[in-house]
């Protein structure tokens, strides 16, 4: 999206186009991918419940190759998109981060309200990268 690719360009990324499978190839050879995926969003917009849900569905088998993997992935949102408003809303999104290194917590779905309860707490989308460096660095 152009606000995302303008953002990346500002913080000296590279901007790439790729397909899923050479996503998954720069993921392990990278230190830092940000991935942008629209589909559940799309489906939030047309009040689609069974879309989203196929959408993250389909987000959770392409990161499964990662799951043996020393690479840190992060799963969250820029934004709420309910599928009960069909719009954008201010409502918190849940963070999901994951590597083999990392301890798990009780979390055990990826959801808003399973979320609140995880070892992160609630964090402020200004303070994410600070508390993905920190999680790193374990």
């Amino acid at each position: 999206m152009p606000v995302e690719i303008g953002i990346g360009k500002m913080a000296g990324m590279k901007i790439m186009k790729r397909s899923k499978n050479e996503i998954k190839q720069i993921m392990r050879q990278k230190g830092n991918v940000y991935v942008q995926i629209k589909g559940p969003d799309k489906f939030g917009h047309v009040g689609d419940v069974k879309g989203k849900i196929k959408a993250i569905e389909k987000i959770d088998r392409a990161l499964k190759p990662l799951k043996n993997s020393r690479t840190l992935v992060c799963i969250t949102s820029d934004h709420s998109t309910p599928c009960s408003l069909k719009r954008h809303s201010a409502d918190p999104v849940p963070v999901l981060m994951y590597s083999k290194n990392l301890k798990k917590d009780s979390v055990n779905k990826f959801s808003e309200l399973s979320c609140k309860k995880g070892s992160l707490g609630t964090i402020q989308g200004k303070n994410l990268i600070k508390v993905l460096n920190r999680v790193k660095k374990v």
